[in-house]
């Protein structure tokens, strides 16, 4: 029976979707999906507070990642605990988004990579832009 309820689970995780429900049963494994993920709230929460300063990040990181852990855990258990019932209406989700290491850490490699070939867009335009003025002068001079 253990092994049974255990595959139910992680099947009602796997077609889970974290941030949107349409009838109980998503917001039943979106339930489970955030107990189970609560814990990498912590880390998360560590790895924010980490960029600015070490310090920083190993006390109220870690303050924050326990709150946010606790927070993800608890509205994980409510939405277990009430599955059938729509509460919030249409089965909406409490926490919008679960943020995790990996999302964050491909936004800002997106983001850095943007950023790269904005700056090399630049550097081209302004390159062009002095070959051309260069031009321009050595035909005036002739």
């Amino acid at each position: 029976m253990k092994g049974i309820t255990v595959f139910i689970l992680f099947i009602l995780i796997a077609v889970a979707t974290p941030a949107h429900a349409d009838n109980a049963l998503d917001k039943l494994a979106r339930g489970f999906f955030n107990i189970i993920v609560s814990p990498m709230e912590l880390f998360q929460a560590h790895d924010d507070h980490n960029d600015s300063d070490p310090a920083i990040g190993f006390t109220l990181g870690w303050i924050h990642g326990i709150l946010n852990t606790g927070k993800r855990a608890a509205v994980g258990l409510f939405e277990v605990i009430t599955w059938w019932i729509p509460i919030p209406e249409g089965y909406e989700p409490i926490i919008p988004e679960p943020i995790f290491l990996a999302e964050k850490r491909l936004k800002e490699e997106e983001a850095k990579a943007e950023k790269a070939l904005k700056e090399r867009q630049d550097d081209t335009t302004e390159a062009q832009d002095a070959t051309t003025e260069a031009q321009d002068d050595t035909t005036e001079a002739q």
